[in-house]
């Protein structure tokens, strides 16, 4: 499981995850998905607001395969996008 966790400077705002949903989320096509294709299962991701408008264009891309999952994983790029100052983090350590 892929943890997506939005943070601000004071921390931790907000944590979602699904279990399996690395199956959808670690993409393998890098011209298709350029920020996807580095997530995997061993290492911690981070993403600031200005890497939002492109992870958003991808997440749509996705939207069909889980769409709940990632609505949710939209809403908090959107708040990181909107907020200067946070990141969007993915990783599939525990805390």
């Amino acid at each position: 499981m892929i943890r997506v966790i939005l943070e601000s400077s004071a921390g931790k705002v907000v944590e979602i995850g699904r279990e399996g949903n690395e199956a959808y989320l670690c993409q393998s096509d890098e011209s298709r998905f350029p920020l996807l294709s580095q997530l995997d299962n061993c290492s911690y991701d981070v993403f600031d607001h200005t890497d939002m408008p492109q992870l958003l264009t991808e997440l749509h891309d996705l939207a069909p395969d889980d769409f709940d999952h990632i609505r949710e994983i939209i809403s908090l790029a959107v708040r990181c996008r909107d907020e200067p100052g946070n990141v969007l983090s993915f990783t599939p350590f525990l805390d």
